[in-house]
């Protein structure tokens, strides 16, 4: 449960942004979103969901609905560009520690690190940044939170 702004618990709110396109994502997904919410006690607005028509997950798990990224967290944005939000560091610990702990989270991608669980039900492992693609996988999320489900 999240806290208002007089202290009193109510519901985690996952919300879109205003400038989000694309936000038909599976059931499932919001669903993912909304347990990730309740878990690291936070409100999530998303900035991005489905990118693609159609269920070929191909490339990016945004393309069959299985994906959103998080812009900010409690009202706290993230970050800008590839830039981290320093303000930000122990929400977005919140966040993607919450995430490592959900079996149907398949990728977990954000300033903090880049995990990836190959299957459903494995742990998931830390990617490092040992080649240039991987590098610019981590650059590319410093700015949001990237969380896709099995």
């Amino acid at each position: 449960m999240c806290e208002d702004e007089n202290g009193n618990t109510r519901p985690c709110r996952v919300e879109w942004s205003d400038e989000a396109s694309n936000t038909n994502v599976t059931a499932e997904t919001m669903e993912a979103a909304q347990q990730l919410a309740d878990n690291a006690d936070v409100d999530l607005l998303l900035s991005s969901g489905r990118r693609a028509e159609g269920s070929n997950c191909n490339g990016s798990r945004h393309n069959c609905g299985k994906a959103f990224d998080i812009k900010a967290i409690n009202g706290v944005d993230i970050g800008d560009g590839q830039e981290m939000n320093p303000d930000a560091i122990s929400l977005i610990s919140r966040v993607q520690g919450a995430a490592f702990e959900m079996n149907q989270v398949r990728e977990n991608y954000g300033p903090l690190g880049l995990w990836k669980a190959e299957s459903a039900g494995l742990a998931p492992n830390r990617i490092g940044y040992s080649t240039r693609s991987r590098r610019s996988l981590g650059l590319g999320h410093l700015d949001h939170i990237h969380i896709s489900i099995q």
